[in-house]
């Protein structure tokens, strides 16, 4: 027989701080993995409740935003001088791999069951436009 499904409801019934606890330490710059430990939860589980409990879901994204908004508070602490040890290259090693808006690169994927599709109005562009667009799009079916 398989083992009942942990629900959030159950969890929170034993750990009622843990909104607190993950609000506190995301403030300071904690990750999702810090979080996983702090609340004692395999990876599935949380996975799982990211999918199925709209109140974890969403503590997770504000505790996201808050780890985000630390590191951007140290960036323009090293950026005005206020933060002296501070190493910009680290921060910004850190940012584009934790916040994937920061990241240089966006990867798109499709496949042959669910190709990509991108839709554009192109309109108004002019005739060189047009044709560097298509040059770019040919150069990179072929690398």
């Amino acid at each position: 027989m398989a083992r009942p499904r942990k629900t959030l409801k159950a969890f929170e019934k034993n750990n009622s701080d843990w909104v607190e606890t993950l609000k506190d330490g995301y403030s300071k710059g904690k990750s999702n993995a810090w979080a996983r430990v702090q609340l004692g939860i395999k990876h599935d589980l949380w996975y799982c409740w990211l999918k199925r409990e709209e109140k974890f879901s969403e503590v997770i994204k504000e505790c996201n935003d808050l780890a985000r908004i630390y590191f951007e508070d140290q960036g323009k602490g090293i950026m005005n001088g206020e933060i002296k040890q501070g190493n910009a290259s680290v921060l910004f090693f850190m940012m584009k791999n934790r916040f994937p808006e920061y990241s240089e690169k966006y990867e798109l994927k499709g496949s042959k069951d669910n190709p990509l599709k991108i839709e554009m109005n192109l309109s108004n562009e002019s005739t060189d436009k047009l044709e560097l667009l298509l040059d770019r799009i040919e150069k990179t079916k072929t690398s």
